[in-house]
């Protein structure tokens, strides 16, 4: 059987995608390249390649593609490995893509499990506290496992009594239309549904009581 040559008929530039380059074989569109894909493979107008190169042109530009799609998603802010994935997997990633992206992430610095974490409960004790139980929740569901969990819980300042009080002194505030043994309970039952041990509720409400009356 007679094989048509593929000769790259045209590269022409994406008018919304600056640095990246339509790639034309034998007059027909097959991908968009990157600039550093065309260096990489010296690709010239007029130069004609064999079937194997053209596929692994073609896995390269796939790479690419997802590649840079996650750079862009780690641009807004930190994500765990776990959440790459279904991204990725989302997109319509092959596994096999999904695992070299997610490799030279982890290669780069720009995943790494114990940095979200620590970035996460962070984040969580400045703008949203939670009580120890519903941020490990939180973090496993992020794909982060116990061991990270329990490490950066313990080498970071997560206080529980401290995020209970800053929860409580908001909730104590919207409550001031109740009398004073309405309020407490209202509190108190609020801390439990967050996940607050009897004892932290307690503390806390000792606290708020001295301070307000």
């Amino acid at each position: 059987r007679k094989v048509t040559p593929m000769k790259i008929t045209a590269l022409t530039p994406q008018k919304r995608n600056p640095g990246h380059f339509n790639l034309f074989l034998n007059g027909k569109f097959v991908c968009g390249l990157d600039a550093d894909l065309i260096v990489t493979h010296q690709l010239v107008v007029g130069q004609e390649l064999a079937d194997s190169e053209v596929k692994s042109l073609l896995a390269s530009a796939d790479f690419s593609s997802f590649y840079n799609k996650v750079l862009n998603l780690l641009s807004y802010r930190p994500h765990s490995i776990y959440e790459v994935q279904a991204y990725l997997k989302k997109l319509k990633a092959s596994e096999d893509v999904s695992r070299q992206v997610i490799a030279k992430c982890q290669q780069r610095k720009l995943l790494d499990d114990q940095a979200f974490c620590k970035w996460f409960v962070g984040q969580r004790q400045t703008y949203r506290p939670r009580s120890k139980r519903m941020l490990m929740s939180e973090l496993k569901q992020k794909g982060i496992n116990e061991e990270i969990i329990a490490t950066v819980l313990s080498s970071s300042d997560f206080s529980e009594a401290a995020s209970a009080y800053t929860l409580a002194q908001k909730k104590w505030r919207s409550l001031s239309r109740y009398d004073s043994v309405k309020r407490a309970e209202k509190l108190k039952s609020y801390l439990a549904r967050q996940g607050f041990s009897w004892d932290v509720i307690q503390s806390v409400l000792i606290q708020l009581t001295a301070e307000n009356d």
